[in-house]
């Protein structure tokens, strides 16, 4: 996962140069938008769990990469954006699959039927992480709200 970071982190380094070179640009943008939809399609196929999250996090960095591909300074701020906030939430969304792996004894997401009466803590660190990662939408959202005058791109 770090190697993976690191490699996102270059092409964010890289990204003037998406603007510069157009076909380029496209090329990350198109590979980055291919991998968010395949991985996404592949992750909601899955029971288990930690490859429910193996592959979203997969999508996510196609995301980041199609972001990256635009080459605008509004992309590549909302790249680095979606790579704190995946962070953090996926590696708590991480422990927390662990925990009710080792808790639960499966990793199958229909074993994880009624968690939330089984491990009230636990699930509420998982709804937490959850919202972590749809929140950062929000975020970006106010973020950009207020450098342009309270209008939300």
């Amino acid at each position: 996962s770090t190697m993976v970071k690191a490699g996102v982190f270059l092409m964010v380094k890289l990204s003037p140069l998406y603007a510069i070179y157009p076909v380029t640009g496209f090329m990350v943008t198109s590979v980055g938008a291919i991998t968010f939809l395949l991985a996404a399609l592949m992750a909601i196929s899955q029971s288990n769990a930690k490859r429910v999250l193996a592959y979203s996090t997969i999508s996510n960095l196609g995301l980041i990469s199609a972001c990256l591909g635009v080459g605008a300074p509004e992309a590549v701020r909302a790249a680095i954006f979606l790579i704190l906030f995946h962070t953090v939430a996926k590696s708590l969304l991480f422990l927390c699959v662990g925990t009710a792996e080792h808790h639960i004894g499966s990793r199958n997401i229909e074993d994880m039927d009624g968690m939330f009466s089984r491990m009230p803590r636990l699930t509420r660190l998982m709804m937490l992480g959850i919202m972590g990662q749809v929140a950062c939408r929000a975020f970006g959202r106010g973020f950009y709200g207020q450098k342009r005058g309270g209008q939300c791109p």
